[in-house]
């Protein structure tokens, strides 16, 4: 399940409503614009923190003597459980050979690279396979309560006010009827001071 970058309760405090008029549209806009941040922010996983199976698409020839880098697809990174060569594809077997964290590899939990610093994997397609564990928060309620998280929590909100105070022209479509044409009212954009918050944690694009 997506994590959800803020909640009801915590939306309606920002906005300063009260009442229960808007509950459903508001519980409606909360995964909606979650996962425009999600895009936005380079994250086609998500946020959440769980343990993933992440398979390299393709190891590239390595030159002897040189440290190879690649950058798992989701981070912070918490854990990870191994990373498993194997020529065949099976990632078990006698053909599988599990390296060792700290002699084969290094890993930043910070960006989630990790370095075959003592290991040359082979060149080949999907030939090594990393379990890790990867991600914000587990779920909303501790992403709320994390104050490193605040800027990302902000950020939902304020885009979320965004777009429930432009409610009533959000989803409009061009038509011409009798020569007369209607504009079209595009998908809002990320506001400026959303994208600014939303900064860290962008990831880049790295392999």
């Amino acid at each position: 399940m997506a994590l959800d970058l803020t909640n009801l309760a915590t939306v309606k405090a920002a906005l300063g409503i009260s009442g229960s008029s808007f509950d459903s549209q508001l519980s409606t806009l909360i995964p909606y614009v979650s996962r425009r941040l999600e895009r936005h922010c380079r994250r086609p996983d998500g946020f959440e923190e769980k343990q993933r199976i992440e398979v390299i698409e393709r190891v590239p020839e390595i030159p002897s003597g040189k440290v190879w880098g690649y950058s798992l697809k989701v981070a912070p990174v918490s854990a990870i459980a191994s990373i498993i060569v194997d020529e065949d594809h099976a990632f078990s077997g006698s053909g599988a050979t599990t390296l060792t964290d700290g002699d084969d590899f290094t890993w930043s939990p910070k960006t989630g690279r990790v370095y075959f610093d003592g290991y040359r994997p082979p060149e080949g397609v999907r030939t090594v396979q990393i379990t890790y564990t990867a991600g914000l928060a587990a779920d909303t309620a501790t992403l709320l309560a994390d104050p490193d998280l605040a800027d990302l929590v902000h950020a939902a909100n304020l885009q979320i006010q965004y777009v429930h105070e432009r409610r009533n022209s959000l989803g409009a479509t061009s038509q011409t009827v009798n020569d007369n044409k209607t504009t079209a009212q595009p998908e809002l954009a990320l506001l400026k001071e959303v994208r600014e918050l939303l900064a860290p944690f962008v990831r880049r694009r790295m392999q």
